[in-house]
């Protein structure tokens, strides 16, 4: 990707809520030395655009991104976008691309074909690798590496990014020119003592003078309330009888209940599919509470349900992504309180982290401040997401409550966004060796593709010349379908043949030179295999006057298709690679440089490039460069024998020197 002379990074926000990952992307951006540029940003929710635009003043909002086409969409290099994850959602009903929430993502991909940019970074709920047994996003990951994106994801967790918050979540990165690395972070730990406010106002209602007159801060420390699990941190409603008085043995029926009720052998008794927690029957109950005879039992269990303890409902069916009442089936005893039922979930603990915060829970998270309890603050909500004190917030602590939820951690975003930048963006000086490398990755495809388009077109032509001239086109519609060329970055030279190289690659502060070469490789029944491209003689004065006047020599490469021509027309690329353009060049045994020209005769041909790098090229080249070359060249004429020429595999179905 290209950095211009002014180092700035145009990219998008959508869906873009608060802003946090525009913000940690302009972090990371800054750190990097570069200048963030949003381009567009989009929004639909109200007080998420009144947020924005107060922290955001001069950013123009627009609105649903399914009414936008994506050609109004100015150009940008870097996508970002933290779609809506309800529909993958545990807290929501997982209903995935049936859900209208999980259709988003083909916004993202209609923008993304269009615009082409060089990379994105989409987040989502952790729960979307497991949705649908994996299925979801394998879908997902398959569409983006169609679009000729290298594709990388990784769950992340925002406790290990320095906030005080255990947030797993989802990244997806994607690159047209490279794999990127979400691997091997530095590991930063944070406890909420380090972002808490004091001195705050708290209040008192029936649920908080009940807890503080059972429990002392202290004891509260790190406490859930909730009732449809266990645990010795967890408080319930019959511990605090806010529903009314329960005796001893009611007490310990409902802690068996809420134990048993969600083994999996009751879902096969019942005959439903098994669900978090199933009604049961006083008779089933009797099973896990035999000391009470089923009359005392029905009895007990019958005044709480009438203190609302517990419900006394139909077990349901799953109907589709629907859980519904099965009201042929009996009636059984089933929890009803859930942690929503409570004034708060949980009393933060200063010395540990937060939860995952959600959008349905923001006013939920209790704080001891000076011995009594309060909610968390909206600096405080801000800080478990990284955002500065800086921020401001104009909008009400519960719709604030509601965002927050849904936002992204900063630092994670920091962290991956760098990752993105370091791989995607050239500063300074190339380098050569990943340039290199992210090519050679893809020959196997190029060979793939190129066999493909040879199948489609059945007029290519065998000789040398004719192939070359028909397949660099391929070749280069390939470079840029896999994004390793960039439109307007690029200078296509193959049509001249009074110009090298074919291919002026300016997607780089530097240029590079990619000189494209066909060559037949020819087997002889002695075993010998030579491969001939089609390299002219005349190349050589051209090094010296032309080419390493334009180039750096380390910035020089051969690609390199090689094919065999079997029967008529029959033609099959067998290798496809590229390289240094010394590793294509050799040395004769009086010290000359040998060039690998197309006549099978030349003595080099069986010679290993003895060039390690272009300097040394450089070198011989300035001491032989005034000799004749093809003169030198042609005097090694004895290496390959009379019966070499005559001798040809049966397959190829010709002669060698037909070449």
């Amino acid at each position: 990707m290209l950095i211009n002379e002014d180092r700035n990074v145009r990219f998008i926000d959508l869906f873009a809520g608060m802003g946090g990952f525009r913000i940690g992307f302009e972090n990371a951006c800054v750190n990097a030395g570069l200048k963030p540029e949003c381009v567009f940003s989009s929004e639909i929710k109200p007080h998420a655009t009144k947020i924005y635009r107060q922290n955001f003043p001069n950013e123009v909002i627009d609105g649903d991104i399914t009414k936008i086409p994506a050609e109004n969409i100015a150009d940008f290099d870097v996508l970002l976008a933290g779609f809506p994850c309800q529909a993958f959602s545990q807290a929501g009903k997982k209903r995935g691309f049936d859900d209208i929430r999980g259709t988003l993502f083909f916004d993202i991909v209609r923008i993304l074909k269009e615009k082409r940019p060089g990379g994105f970074i989409l987040e989502n709920v952790e729960n979307l690798e497991r949705h649908d047994g994996g299925n979801t996003l394998i879908v997902m990951l398959s569409i983006l590496e169609k679009l000729n994106y290298n594709v990388n994801y990784k769950v992340l967790n925002s406790k290990e990014f320095g906030l005080a918050q255990s947030r797993e979540r989802i990244y997806i990165v994607g690159a047209l020119n490279t794999q990127i690395n979400l691997d091997n972070h530095n590991v930063i730990h944070q406890n909420f003592s380090e972002i808490m406010q004091t001195g705050l106002p708290t209040y008192d209602s029936n649920f908080t003078k009940k807890v503080l007159s059972l429990y002392s801060p202290e004891e509260l420390f790190g406490k859930k309330f909730k009732d449809k699990r266990g645990g010795e941190d967890n408080i319930h409603s019959w511990d605090l009888e806010l529903r009314g008085s329960c005796n001893q043995d009611q007490k310990e029926i409902l802690s068996r209940l809420l134990r048993y009720r969600r083994q999996k052998h009751w879902a096969k008794e019942i005959g439903i599919e098994w669900m978090d927690g199933m009604p049961l029957t006083a008779k089933q109950i009797h099973t896990f509470c035999p000391e009470y005879r089923i009359q005392k039992l029905t009895m007990l269990l019958d005044n709480l349900v009438d203190k609302t303890y517990l419900s006394f409902e139909h077990p349901k069916q799953k109907v589709e992504n629907e859980r519904i009442k099965d009201k042929s089936l009996p009636k059984g005893y089933n929890l009803i309180t859930g942690k929503l039922s409570f004034e708060l979930n949980i009393i933060m603990d200063p010395e540990g982290i937060a939860p995952t915060i959600v959008a349905t829970e923001g006013d939920k998270y209790g704080v001891i401040d000076e011995k009594k309890l309060r909610r968390l603050s909206s600096r405080e909500c801000l800080r478990l997401f990284g955002f500065p004190d800086s921020y401001v917030s104009n909008i009400s602590i519960k719709e604030l409550y509601d965002l927050i939820g849904n936002t992204v951690p900063i630092n994670v975003v920091n962290f991956v966004t760098d990752r993105l930048l370091s791989q995607i963006y050239s500063q300074g000086a190339m380098d050569m060796m990943e340039y290199l490398r992210i090519r050679k990755e893809n020959m196997l495809k190029l060979t793939e593709y190129l066999n493909q388009k040879i199948q489609q077109n059945p007029s290519v032509q065998w000789h040398y010349k004719e192939f070359g001239k028909q397949v660099e086109p391929y070749v280069i519609s390939f470079l840029l379908g896999r994004g390793l060329l960039i439109d307007g970055k690029y200078i296509d030279q193959s049509d001249n043949k009074n110009e090298i190289p074919d291919i002026i690659d300016q997607q780089f502060e530097s240029d590079i030179f990619i000189d494209i070469k066909a060559g037949n490789v020819v087997a002889f029944a002695t075993g010998k295999k030579i491969t001939n491209p089609n390299q002219d003689l005349s190349t050589t004065y051209r090094w010296r006057d032309h080419i390493f006047e334009r180039f750096d020599p380390e910035h020089c490469f051969f690609l390199e298709v090689k094919y065999h021509h079997l029967k008529g027309n029959d033609l099959r690329v067998c290798e496809c690679s590229i390289d240094h353009f010394y590793k294509y060049v050799g040395k004769t045994t009086e010290g000359l440089i040998a060039h690998r020209r197309r006549n099978v005769r030349t003595k080099s041909w069986d010679t290993e490039p003895q060039f390690q790098s272009a300097d040394e090229f450089k070198e011989l080249l300035a001491e032989t460069i005034s000799l004749s070359i093809k003169n030198q060249i042609l005097k090694n004429i004895g290496d390959l024998t009379k019966s070499d020429f005559e001798e040809v595999e049966v397959d190829f179905g010709r002669k060698a020197n037909d070449d």
